[in-house]
């Protein structure tokens, strides 16, 4: 059970350089997961588990962004577990969230006035402008000097002949010769393509997985020789890395072991150059939308702090249709969490 606490307002002293308008957008976020816990009261939901553990997750981070990752308030709640079966669960959680809310509150008066002291000094007096002379006052002021008169020479007769201009500095030289259009296009070099997945590599996984069920069909079309069946998460893993490659030339592996039940060490593949995280897995007996839920969640988790991504590409392959609502499962899951993008991808749909 969540335990409600009463917090005194020193308790934010690692955030006491926040402005007013800081405070205010904290509140904010607070209430914004007061909404997330209240949609957990509507029954008859089915991506209630997946809520309750995105909103779990939600309230951590938001706590960890508002206060600060070593104050006594994250401390606290850093492992905040919703429970969420009953209206009294609850309220509790809201009854904490309110709490952190009401610290942010006694925060404000200080801050105003803070904000309020360089009014009340005073603005100095601005410096007084110099006085602007006329232009016309200028000009009589100044005497003009007097003309000046330059004789003509004495040799110079009104007969003589008109004097020629005198010759141009600059004189034409002889034509450049012409380069030709052939060697004025060899000086710059040929840029390189850009790839589809160079702009846009999000658009290229979700291309590829659009289509993967299409390329595991045709790769079972092989008549009088083995063919190759699609059989598990390392099979699924092997034809989306071969797709993968035909656009991303830095393709790297990330092997780790999860916490949920049963589960063994796992590799998934990153692209380094755009911080993406790619897993792939396939649904099973056992393994089906609420399993999958709960694993996406521990993997959010595990990768929220992964300095190599920013964004997590699930893809879940589900060829017997084990999934009841994939369009369903794909927004409850997909979205913003712990500072990273998450995007779930069900095929076929």
């Amino acid at each position: 059970m969540l335990k409600s606490k009463t917090y005194k307002s020193n308790l934010i002293r690692e955030k006491s350089f926040l402005t007013v308008k800081e405070v205010v957008q904290g509140m904010s976020k607070l209430r914004e997961r007061i909404a997330q816990v209240e949609v957990l009261k509507k029954e008859g939901n089915p991506y209630w588990d997946a809520q309750r553990v995105s909103a779990q997750f939600s309230i951590r981070h938001t706590i960890r962004e508002v206060f600060g990752e070593q104050s006594p308030e994250y401390r606290e709640h850093r492992n905040l577990r919703l429970r969420a079966h009953t209206e009294a669960e609850l309220a509790e959680t809201i009854s904490i969230l309110n709490e952190l809310i009401a610290i942010l509150e006694e925060k404000k008066p200080a801050l105003e006035r803070e904000s309020a002291k360089p009014l009340a000094a005073g603005v100095p007096p601005s410096p007084a402008k110099p006085a602007s002379v006329s232009p016309r006052a200028a000009a009589v002021s100044v005497p003009a000097p007097p003309p000046k008169t330059t004789p003509a020479p004495a040799s110079m007769s009104l007969d003589s002949a008109p004097l020629s201009a005198a010759p141009s500095a600059v004189k034409a030289g002889p034509a450049l010769p012409v380069i030709p259009t052939s060697s004025a296009a060899a000086i710059d070099p040929p840029q390189p393509a850009t790839t589809s997945s160079a702009t846009d590599p999000l658009g290229f996984l979700r291309k590829i997985s659009a289509r993967f069920h299409a390329v595991a069909r045709h790769l079972r079309r092989r008549e009088d020789r083995p063919t190759l069946e699609v059989e598990d998460e390392h099979d699924v893993q092997d034809v989306l890395r071969t797709l993968l490659c035909l656009e991303c030339d830095d393709i790297i592996t990330e092997t780790w072991r999860p916490p949920y039940a049963g589960a063994t060490e796992r590799t998934d593949l990153v692209l380094p150059q755009h911080r993406i995280v790619i897993q792939a897995k396939k649904t099973k007996p056992g393994l089906g939308a609420k399993e999958i839920t709960n694993q996406v969640a521990a993997d959010v988790e595990h990768y929220s702090t992964h300095p190599k991504c920013k964004t997590l590409f699930c893809f879940v392959y589900d060829p017997e249709g084990r999934i009841g609502d994939p369009r369903g499962l794909e927004a409850s899951l997909s979205g913003a969490s712990h500072g990273m993008r998450v995007e779930v991808q069900v095929s076929p749909k």
